[in-house]
């Protein structure tokens, strides 16, 4: 199993050979052929491979595994599942293929991902939904999900607390939060480091973590674990990055950095969390 926190190179190597992935990226490539003109505009905003990604082949294992372990925690029951500013990929798809008794909001400020939803199909899943939604304004009900997954979703976003306090909202208790993000190491990009342990404090008003994830964010080390050099180095096109867009820049006020140049000293840190019952 992966582990939570940094991710670890010698599992990040193992990846590719392992069982999970491997059936995940048959899923992909099943997915991508059948709905490549629902899958355009996206694929021409971020990557037309998703799992050929950086940091995605690491969170999408993890967040799988971790999913998995819920789904055994509550026995076969139907549950309600919330992907936080999902975008249009495979992915939720593929959890509800993995686990059939998920049933998955997408959702994303985008509305062009709910429209080209609208034209997906199988193995598109027909218990997974889309809408248009600001995470800082959720238009759930209250206690509305079992569980939430939010892969490297709050670093295009300065609204932290207000994130936050909408998940708490919508999780029901004892819901999980599986959450990834990306760490400047730099400090150039959102998250830098203090950042990250001023959001971790911000979670923990909230919610109960698995691990010591304050603790964790200190043992960082640059030989051991995954970062956007590493991955630069085994193969370079595993950072298909983009400019930011005007609107990230404005969201998280970081003067400048429109005129950042483009690489960017990255590595991710995955979290889960739990309401207090």
């Amino acid at each position: 199993m992966l582990t939570d926190g940094y991710p670890r190179l010698d599992l990040y190597d193992a990846i590719p050979d392992d069982r999970l992935f491997q059936e995940m990226r048959d899923f992909a490539s099943r997915f991508q052929e059948a709905n490549r003109p629902a899958l355009e505009y996206y694929s021409r905003r971020w990557v037309d491979d998703p799992l050929h990604h950086w940091s995605r082949r690491w969170e999408y294992v993890w967040v799988t595994e971790r999913f998995a372990a819920l789904v055994e925690e509550r026995k076969g029951a139907t549950l309600r599942v919330l992907d936080a500013g999902s975008g249009l990929t495979f992915f939720a798809h593929w959890l509800a293929h993995e686990f059939p008794n998920l049933r998955i909001d997408c959702c994303d400020r985008d509305p062009r991902a709910a429209r080209a939803a609208a034209r997906l199909v199988p193995p598109a899943a027909h218990t997974v939904r889309y809408s248009t939604q600001d995470l800082a304004a959720l238009t759930f009900q209250d206690e509305s999900f079992d569980a939430i997954a939010c892969v490297s979703v709050l670093e295009h976003t300065g609204m932290h607390d207000e994130i936050v306090a909408e998940f708490a909202r919508v999780l029901r208790a004892g819901g999980w939060l599986v959450l990834t993000i990306d760490i400047s190491l730099d400090g150039r990009w959102a998250i830098p480091l203090p950042q990250a342990h001023a959001l971790v404090d911000t979670l923990e008003r909230r919610f109960t973590p698995e691990s010591d994830y304050a603790a964790q964010l200190e043992e960082f080390d640059r030989d051991t674990m995954l970062t956007t050099g590493y991955a630069r180095e085994i193969d370079p096109s595993l950072l298909p990055w983009k400019f930011p867009s005007v609107r990230d820049a404005w969201e998280q006020r970081r003067p400048g950095l429109l005129l950042r140049p483009k690489f960017k000293d990255l590595t991710c840190f995955c979290m889960v969390w739990r309401r207090p019952d």
